[in-house]
């Protein structure tokens, strides 16, 4: 007959084939179909994948439809692929991109207090990245505050920082990080 696997009985493996496109690490091009609370769904031509709100972005965002919208087209990498699921995991954010490789420590930057909690105030270091000023503090949010990271876990992505010394000169480690 000479048509292929498509054409082959169902079940002799006709499903699978939009899933042997695509090898783990893969960058492909795709379109938003839908945005949901765990992230969104990207149509890839032959097969859907899911790119997890983890996997969305390096800022912080509250909805996966503040990073992407339905129609948009996006440029992901594949992940995973799970045959007996018939799932394929995206990703978008990119490790290239990981705005943590900007802060390092001893670092001095002008933050933003985004919120306080029991364990100290968390301080906007530039639009992706938190850190954490352990403590009590009578900073509100929205508040400006000069700070000194003293350790930056890229693993476990936690930075914890101590307020900026008053005695501390203007320097070359002393600036605002990049939006």
């Amino acid at each position: 007959m000479g048509m292929g696997r498509l054409g082959e009985t169902p079940g002799d493996d006709g499903p699978e084939a939009p899933f042997t496109a695509h090898e783990v690490g893969d960058e492909v091009m795709g379109t938003v179909v839908a945005t949901e609370r765990f992230g969104a769904i990207v149509d890839l031509g032959t097969v859907e994948g899911v790119i997890t709100a983890a996997n969305l972005s390096w800022r912080p965002f509250d909805d996966p439809s503040e990073i992407v919208s339905p129609g948009e087209q996006v440029r992901v990498r594949v992940l995973d692929i799970d045959h007996e699921r018939q799932r394929i995991s995206l990703g978008l954010k990119r490790a290239e991109d990981d705005p943590l490789h900007l802060i390092h420590t001893g670092l001095t930057v002008t933050g933003t207090v985004t919120r306080t909690a029991p364990m100290g105030t968390f301080v906007r270091l530039n639009e992706s990245i938190d850190g954490l000023l352990p403590g009590a503090s009578t900073l509100e949010p929205g508040e400006q505050v000069r700070v000194t990271v003293i350790d930056a876990n890229r693993q476990q992505r936690r930075i914890t920082l101590s307020p900026a010394s008053d005695d501390d000169p203007e320097s070359t480690t002393t600036r605002t990080l990049p939006r």
